[in-house]
């Protein structure tokens, strides 16, 4: 599983834009674009909508219940979006490799040079000794760093994601009027039966690919 998929999978988890029983009224425009997949973007709580658009308007339950469905793996393949938000993560994850393996090469010169097999005597033998003791100890700080630094800024651009995709999917709903969006995966799905009229995956694919 990539990293893409495993940010994916938290969308899949809460049910990705349940728009449940609303109704889109008024005037709409195209999609906005998604200038970015880091930066967060909201729906205003009060109006339904992104900051100073007023393009997306929820005022009442439909008068019919419609469900759609989109393949989550197509989207993975064959849109920027999410393969710039796969890169993204790989990018993260290759930077605190580098910078624990820049930390690993300092820590292993210094252990060298300390090495206690080269003492000259007893006093020499325990000095160098602590040192590595010390050394060993301040990288493993280090590379602890590294990690949760590195974990946190995933965390934090998987909601950004998450959030992102789910703004773009509301606006895309203005002109649908789907109750429920669902996502689905050939290999981890709640889906158990789909009727295939009902597959979207196509329209969200080119709006998705026009808007970013």
């Amino acid at each position: 599983m990539t990293k893409a998929q495993t940010a994916i999978n938290i969308i899949l988890a809460i049910a990705v834009a349940a728009l449940a029983f609303f109704q889109f009224k008024g005037k709409t425009t195209a999609i906005k674009k998604i200038d970015s997949i880091t930066e967060p973007a909201k729906l205003d709580a009060t109006r339904g909508a992104a900051p100073n658009d007023t393009t997306v308007k929820i005022d009442a339950p439909p008068k019919e219940f419609k469900m759609a469905y989109y393949n989550i793996d197509v989207l993975e393949k064959e849109t920027k979006f999410f393969k710039d938000a796969n890169a993204y993560e790989t990018q993260i994850s290759d930077e605190a490799s580098r910078k624990i393996e820049a930390l690993k090469a300092s820590a292993q010169n210094e252990a060298e040079k300390n090495n206690p097999q080269k003492a000259a005597n007893d006093a020499e033998f325990q000095a160098m000794n602590g040192k590595l003791q010390g050394l060993q100890e301040n990288l493993q700080n280090e590379v602890g760093k590294i990690r949760e630094e590195y974990e946190t800024k995933i965390v934090d651009y998987k909601k950004k994601l998450r959030n992102k995709f789910e703004v773009f999917l509301a606006q895309f709903n203005t002109t649908k009027g789907y109750a429920y969006i669902m996502a689905y995966t050939e290999d981890i799905s709640m889906i158990s039966y789909k009727n295939n009229s009902f597959d979207i995956t196509k329209e969200v694919k080119e709006a998705l690919n026009a808007a970013y």
